[in-house]
């Protein structure tokens, strides 16, 4: 374990007053080698699980109030679950491990299942069967985990508010994880542009406004939100879809100018 800069963050979040996120502790994803060429049998593997959450946990369980457990786990296609080392070894019970071992080391934090697309009421249909599932097993899933990454044309409005009432009727927990908004629809590929246009802009701004209205009629269901980045000099969409493209999906720009133009 390296904890050197998570270290640094938690002391200055301390100091500073402010609260951290665990992201995430279980992802298909950015998996260390070691682990993606793991040769073991599946107690091995359990055993990998229980070092891992235990110790990062435990180690932060005091300033860390919320953990995204487990992330994108749930497939795009016909079936429910993505296949991951974690499920093509242990099924889906590496889920309820991986709640029991965080609400063991974190007795009081909140335990999210992270997920993109659950606008799409097909997937959303997995989320909730699955989660509900979970929890009248007692697996101690608190909430959903929305990771908003959302462009100025899709989804709707509409496609959002219906996501939140569903986790809400269930009594789910609700965080809004990876919040931003690109300025291209997610089938546009041009890459000519290098500054975005002021009708861009202002799309973006009435869907920004449109959000956070309605996560403060739901305030008291949504217990945070998150944005995916600070501002447009550093984030993710600059390279996907479309590699080495420029985007501005965040609330300032590249000089951490205030990028909308009015306030909400």
């Amino acid at each position: 374990f390296c904890w050197g800069n998570m270290d640094k963050l938690v002391k200055y979040a301390k100091e500073s007053g402010c609260v951290v996120r665990g992201h995430p502790l279980f992802w298909h994803n950015q998996i260390p080698e070691w682990v993606n060429e793991f040769a073991g049998n599946d107690a091995g593997l359990k055993k990998i699980m229980d070092e891992h959450a235990l110790t990062i946990v435990d180690r932060y369980k005091d300033t860390v109030i919320s953990w995204d457990v487990v992330n994108e786990i749930f497939s795009d296609e016909s079936e429910i679950y993505r296949k991951t080392i974690w499920y093509e070894a242990l099924g889906e019970s590496f889920v309820e491990r991986a709640f029991c071992l965080a609400r063991e080391a974190a007795p009081n934090g909140l335990l999210l299942l992270n997920e993109y697309n659950g606008h799409i009421a097909e997937k959303r249909k997995k989320i909730v069967d699955r989660v509900m599932y979970f929890r009248k097993k007692g697996i101690p899933i608190d909430g959903i985990g929305i990771q908003g990454h959302y462009n100025i044309t899709y989804p709707s409005i509409d496609m959002v508010i219906e996501e939140i009432e569903e986790y809400v009727r269930l009594d789910l927990s609700i965080q809004i994880t990876e919040l931003d908004v690109s300025l291209f629809d997610f089938f546009d590929r041009r890459i000519d542009l290098k500054k975005p246009t002021t009708d861009m802009i202002n799309s973006q701004q009435r869907f920004y406004e449109e959000l956070f209205k309605l996560y403060e009629e739901y305030r008291d269901h949504i217990s945070g939100v998150t944005f995916w980045g600070v501002a447009d000099d550093y984030t993710w969409l600059d390279n996907y879809p479309v590699e080495n493209r420029k985007d501005w999906p965040l609330l300032f720009d590249e000089n951490l100018y205030y990028l909308l133009l009015s306030p909400f």
